[in-house]
């Protein structure tokens, strides 16, 4: 099946889906696409080194408000938060279509919560179908790119490919099994089963993960890596307490970056860890 017309089976069944289900299926595709960041370009070099910091900040900012949504967490949010994602996303197709992608897959999450939350069923279906046909771009066209890079003997994407990941990209299997995850998702969302959502990292690019990972503690954000790890780990069980004080981030702090806002929440964790450990005495 090609990616078309994965996409228009999608697109109907995703009718079936109320809003607050659209919602969480939204995040869920924005989660999925994040680590494709750093699927060819590394250390997010598409974006300028002076902006790089704060475009990554405000786009884990607006996954954050789109988390919250998919717990039940309903806000009419301002609107310029969406926008600006959206020209975060426009910045970077010149340079990199994947990273256009992915942030498109996170600017539709956050549209598909703030149109849930303002009861519009029908404009949270479209920007969940957006969010989706980001994501699936994403996923093909790192494949392709990858595929090509590997069968050329190029010494650039091939490198950022174990040789058995680029073997699987080759199989009929690899894209099938890719859209029965994201088929699996659907189902598990619409039947209330979110503990069947596929939460194993190994079977979607591990290697684009583990540099994803590896690019964000690079530039500093390693609070961010862990966060997105423990999603992973956690079956995208949501921690509330840890989000809430992400949210809660005042705006001077936030518009300095995604480093200056996870070293402030890490400093902040080990001060209310040895507030416990004191009530505790056990230090």
């Amino acid at each position: 099946m090609n990616r078309n017309e994965f996409k228009n089976e999608m697109k109907t069944r995703l009718k079936a889906l109320q809003s607050n289900e659209l919602c969480h299926f939204a995040w869920i595709c924005a989660v999925r696409a994040l680590p494709f960041l750093s699927s060819t370009t590394r250390k997010f070099t598409y974006w300028s080194e002076s902006a790089r910091q704060k475009y990554l900040g405000h786009l884990f900012y607006v996954l954050d408000i789109a988390s919250n949504a998919s717990i039940g967490n309903l806000s009419t949010s301002d609107e310029g938060v969406g926008l600006l994602a959206r020209a975060i996303a426009d910045n970077a197709k010149e340079y990199d279509i994947i990273a256009f992608s992915v942030a498109t897959a996170i600017t539709s999450s956050f549209f598909a919560a703030t149109r849930t939350a303002q009861e519009d069923s029908i404009i949270a279906d479209t920007y969940a179908r957006q969010a989706l046909e980001a994501l699936v771009d994403a996923y093909t066209n790192a494949s392709d790119m990858a595929h090509a890079a590997a069968v050329t003997h190029a010494n650039t994407a091939a490198d950022d490919y174990s040789l058995t990941e680029v073997a699987a990209l080759d199989s009929d299997n690899m894209c099938d099994n890719f859209y029965n995850i994201l088929r699996g998702d659907f189902d598990a969302i619409r039947n209330g089963e979110l503990d069947k959502i596929q939460h194993d990292s190994s079977l979607l690019f591990k290697k684009t993960l583990r540099n994803f990972k590896q690019d964000l503690y690079n530039t500093g954000c390693g609070y961010w890596a862990n966060t997105y790890q423990e999603l992973y780990d956690h079956q995208f069980k949501v921690d509330t307490t840890v989000l809430k004080q992400r949210l809660a981030v005042a705006p001077q702090t936030r518009n300095e970056g995604a480093k200056t806002v996870g070293d402030y929440l890490k400093d902040r964790g080990t001060m209310l860890h040895l507030f416990r450990q004191q009530s505790l005495g056990q230090v």
